[in-house]
């Protein structure tokens, strides 16, 4: 676990996003199906109609009219589209726009050449259902209504079709076109319907991830001082063994705290704990800190030199002696760092580092960094 991950919900986000990108390039290979096999379609069909002498209107009239036409018009559509959509300028919600709507009108192109095939209104049903998938409830009516519209232009006002009937001008026609933008309302309300239970599902999962989320982080946390524990350690360690990369790994003692809890009682001791605490991790930020046990501390610097994670602990010592709290305890800390490397397993880095701070706490100065003349501590020895 990344102990300076993301934070959960951001990582949420992302992925969501992440997975719309994905449907909008499936969305537009939709797209381009449709164009194609319709294109396809219109040629086989020219062929067919024409060698069964179905063709009512010239040859040349028909193809111009029911060939020529809606293939150069779907892939225009398609080629604008795709212009569109590598935009960089265009937002990642208005291609959503550009390619639902653009979907659209290929399919209001294809019904309204061929008025004939009263079942091609499904593919205005289709447009609509394609949109649910981004959880847009916005986007999703804006198309229904566009496609509710296209339909009512196509049957009333075009009649590309020269043998095409009024809608109007029969009860039958006009009953028909009126259940036929019912049955395109009914399948709007069924898309709303689906992003609605969509978003309840998915905001239950979010809880409850969120929830596991919040548990895991107790487990990596001390519930004295709030810092992360042996646990978030040993992640931390896992994760410094893959990365490769150089660490300076910090352990930190403070001195005579027995004597300070025996003096001052335990809640007294409690306090410079969480005092301590707060002053590390402030200092230390961004790199992890740890506390490993009782008065022991760890920190787990992301930094190549031990010079620079050094200074970082100057600063903790410096802090320690100015704290309205400590200062007056006398209370001071130790610190013996040491440098890892590609290779070193994490208990190497920890005997070494308990080297270093063994030898900070017999010399004057309180922050010693391991080298291989170090004698052993006392508990390695």
């Amino acid at each position: 676990m990344s102990l300076n991950a993301t934070p959960y919900l951001e990582q949420v986000r992302e992925e969501y996003e992440k997975i719309s990108r994905k449907w909008l390039s499936l969305h537009f290979k939709v797209l381009g199906g449709l164009v194609l096999a319709s294109a396809l379609l219109e040629i086989v069909m020219c062929f067919v109609l024409n060698r069964i002498q179905l063709v009512t209107a010239g040859l040349e009239e028909y193809v111009y009219r029911y060939l020529l036409a809606p293939i150069a018009v779907n892939f225009l559509l398609l080629l604008f589209t795709a212009l569109l959509l590598q935009s960089s300028r265009l937002s990642f919600q208005w291609k959503q726009y550009v390619l639902s709507l653009s979907t659209l009108a290929v399919c209001f192109s294809l019904f309204t050449i061929h008025c004939a095939f009263p079942s091609l209104v499904m593919l205005f049903v289709a447009a609509v259902l394609l949109t649910t998938i981004y959880g847009d409830y916005l986007l999703t009516t804006v198309t229904a209504l566009c496609g509710m519209a296209g339909f009512s232009i196509s049957e009333l006002l075009i009649f590309w079709d020269s043998s095409k009937v009024m809608v109007l001008a029969e009860k039958n026609t006009a009953v028909n076109f009126i259940l036929t933008l019912l049955i395109l309302l009914g399948f709007y309300l069924m898309g709303l319907t689906i992003i609605f239970f969509q978003r309840q599902k998915n905001l239950v999962i979010l809880q409850k991830e969120m929830e596991r989320q919040r548990l895991k982080a107790e487990l990596l946390r001390d519930s004295l001082t709030g810092l992360y524990n042996r646990n978030a350690l040993r992640e931390s360690f896992n994760e410094m063994l893959r990365s490769g990369q150089p660490h300076v790994f910090a352990m930190v003692d403070l001195n005579h705290f027995k004597q300070l809890n025996d003096t001052y009682g335990h809640p007294r001791g409690d306090i410079c704990l969480r005092e301590f605490a707060d002053i590390a991790q402030r200092e230390a930020d961004p790199h992890p800190v740890f506390r490993y046990g009782g008065d022991e501390f760890c920190i787990l610097f992301r930094l190549e030199t031990p010079e620079e994670a050094a200074e970082i602990c100057r600063r903790i010592h410096r802090q320690l002696a100015q704290s309205v709290t400590l200062s007056p305890l006398s209370l001071q800390a130790s610190f013996g760092l040491a440098l890892y490397e590609p290779g070193m397993t994490p208990q190497q880095l920890l005997n070494h580092a308990d080297r270093a701070l063994y030898r900070s706490k017999c010399q004057e100065n309180p922050i010693a960094v391991f080298t291989e003349d170090m004698e052993p501590s006392p508990a390695q020895a």
